[in-house]
């Protein structure tokens, strides 16, 4: 079992109890990765999301086009939480990485029997898309910004 200490941290757990950690890392099962290794590819189902614990992630599009690089305490495959579609983007070690990786059906199960800390990781997850979504906003708009004619 993972230590709940592992991802006290993490953006998803704010505001569970220590019990509610306790329980949400016992879902967890703790995964190596060697530097260039995948650890998921967009347009597979994915089942799990995953807690960077060491290392460092690229995330990329499948052609390799970069489109973030994610460290400790970020989270991905965390959409598969909310909805079940193949995965939207590959994700691949930048070098060696420790991840918690989270089974979603076990995740939204506990979630559905502790509806506290179902409220509260939606919350965290909603706010964590909400800034993906800004972001990703603003590139856009730096995109279509073109220079005024003289």
């Amino acid at each position: 079992m993972l230590d709940q200490n592992s991802i006290r941290n993490n953006y998803l757990a704010y505001g569970l109890t220590d019990d509610q950690l306790l329980r949400v890392a016992s879902l967890a099962t703790e995964r190596s990765l060697e530097a260039g290794e995948v650890l998921c590819r967009q347009g597979d189902v994915g089942g799990e999301m995953y807690i960077v614990l060491d290392g460092h992630l690229s995330v990329q599009t499948a052609e390799g086009e970069h489109l973030a690089d994610v460290g400790p305490n970020s989270v991905v495959g965390e959409m598969g939480l909310v909805e079940t579609r193949p995965r939207s983007a590959t994700v691949v070690a930048k070098e060696g990485a420790r991840v918690a990786a989270i089974r979603s059906s076990d995740l939204r199960e506990e979630m559905v029997t502790d509806g506290h800390l179902g409220f509260l990781m939606l919350c965290n997850i909603t706010r964590v898309l909400s800034d993906r979504l800004r972001h990703t906003d603003a590139k856009l708009e730096a995109l279509m910004i073109t220079p005024q004619e003289e």
